[in-house]
């Protein structure tokens, strides 16, 4: 693993690019030696990102023909994941957890996606660049794997 190794995807906004992605990140794991359980658990955050752009960042109903660009990388160590969108900016870090005391029912929406994300990666980053939203997160490789 001494060479970056990275997958670059650029789906439609369309929950039926899901399935492409789970393959990619699956074969790109495997192909890197990465653990079943850290490819299930990118998979896992990468999903409810994409969901949530394809569902989110377009209010209006115009981004239809708007990608969705999505890297995963091995860099110095870690497992990087990025997910790119030109939806109206939304920083998804601000808010809070989720209120798991209530019963589901009662519950607000939203927010699980991004507790999982913060739960399972290491790094978690938002930033806004010119027109695009940028989520970056990362997991940390373990050295004896």
């Amino acid at each position: 693993m001494s060479e970056p190794s990275e997958l670059l995807l650029e789906l439609n906004n369309d929950v039926a690019e899901l399935e492409r992605l789970a393959e990619a990140v699956d074969e790109f794991c495997g192909a890197q030696g990465l653990p079943p359980k850290l490819a299930f658990n990118l998979n896992l955050v990468l999903e409810e990102v994409v969901v949530n752009v394809i569902n989110y960042a377009f209010p209006d109903g115009n981004g239809a023909d708007e990608p969705i660009y999505v890297r995963v990388a091995l860099e110095g160590g870690k497992v990087v994941g990025e997910v790119r969108d030109t939806g109206m900016a939304f920083d998804p870090l601000v808010g809070g957890p989720p209120d798991f005391a209530l019963d589901l029912d009662k519950r607000e929406i939203g927010g699980l996606g991004v507790h999982f994300l913060k739960t399972l990666m290491d790094e978690v980053s938002y930033r806004r660049t010119e027109r695009y939203n940028i989520l970056r997160f990362a997991k940390a490789l373990d050295p004896l794997q």
